[in-house]
């Protein structure tokens, strides 16, 4: 995918070239007009299978509305979260490849690749992005999941020849020059990279990205989009990194919602805390810097579910009972795609 693209202008500008308006979008789609608005918006991005609903009512393809304008119609074949996890399978057995090497070409964890072939969850539609550029595939064959097993032919491995004594010290000196650069420009660079604080003061990761659960308000099955961290009420919320706020807002799912932005392309979505009230769009935050305090856990309608997640450390007792834990529900993204593991951002 291009580094420019960018899904909510994409969605966006076909919309507004049809004449719709977000209201008439939502209203096909089946969904509220504040959930088009938050994908033109660029803090969500709609569930797998909507996009093919949305390809329907906009008559594209699926490259188009993800950023490879073929100029095609909107395909007669409909999404199906199985024969998309026999096709992610298919595509790794293809290429000989493990589960594990399979989820480090693609930068996830092995877990995901797991839960992606048994059909637990999905991948985002940028990660099926990330899979066809990565295998030289067809978007539209992947996220279709019409790619047999056996299709794709694995590239043979040139045979190998001999390196003669004088060329393998040349290399060898060349290796010791390139790491030296490496690590002086390293050593020189390490200022200007993100580094992070961890969010929440004394809390803890209790449910991952992509951890499926059940959402007992809105009765629907699927993937956890982001982190919940847990806090006591009335903890500290902390800036994981220096930059500007880019936005405040509030609605009925998450009563508050803060975003900060950096040059490095980060952005850190905080949803359900109580937000500092000194706090305004435009100002600049330092990593660390309190920007609110931890929501309580009965407020909201997304404090209502049951989390089904093996990576919790809390008991899962507490996690599928009516009171969800106090917490803060926090989005990272990097150039407009979810970071999908925070944990080693703090060590």
């Amino acid at each position: 995918m291009d580094k420019g693209y960018s899904f909510n202008q994409t969605l966006k500008r076909l919309r507004t070239e049809r004449g719709i308006t977000q209201e008439q979008l939502a209203n096909k789609l089946g969904v509220h007009f504040q959930t088009v608005s938050k994908w033109e918006r660029g803090i969500v991005l709609p569930d797998i299978g909507t996009f093919d609903s949305i390809c329907k009512q906009l008559d594209v393809s699926i490259e188009t509305l993800l950023g490879q304008d073929d100029g095609a119609p909107a395909s007669s074949k409909t999404f199906s979260a199985e024969k998309l996890a026999t096709t992610i399978h298919n595509i790794r057995k293809n290429f000989a490849l493990s589960q594990s090497e399979f989820a480090d070409k693609l930068g996830v964890r092995a877990d995901a690749v797991s839960k992606w072939e048994r059909g637990v969850i999905c991948p985002d539609a940028l990660m099926l992005v990330d899979i066809a550029n990565a295998f030289q595939l067809k978007l539209s064959d992947v996220y279709y999941g019409t790619v047999a097993h056996g299709k794709t032919a694995v590239a043979k491995q040139p045979k190998s020849t001999p390196i003669k004594p004088r060329l393998l010290v040349a290399l060898a000196v060349a290796l010791v020059v390139v790491v030296g650069a490496i690590l002086v420009v390293g050593a020189l660079s390490n200022n200007g990279k993100t580094n992070f604080a961890f969010p929440v003061e004394n809390g803890q990761v209790i449910v991952h990205n992509e951890d499926f659960y059940h959402n007992q308000t809105l009765n629907t099955y699927g993937p956890h989009v982001g982190y919940d961290i847990y806090g006591k009420e009335g903890a500290k919320v902390y800036a994981m990194f220096s930059g500007t706020v880019t936005e405040i807002t509030e609605d009925l799912l998450y009563p508050y919602a803060v975003s900060i932005t950096n040059n490095d392309g980060y952005t850190a979505v905080y949803k359900y805390l109580v937000v500092d009230s000194n706090l305004k769009v435009g100002d600049t935050v330092k990593k660390g810097q309190v920007i609110g305090t931890v929501n309580s856990g009965d407020v909201g309608a997304e404090a209502r579910w049951e989390a089904s997640c093996s990576h919790s450390k809390t008991d899962m007792g507490t996690l599928n009972s009516n009171t969800y834990p106090s917490h803060v529900h926090i989005e990272l993204y990097l150039n407009g795609n979810m970071v999908n593991s925070i944990d080693k951002l703090f060590e």
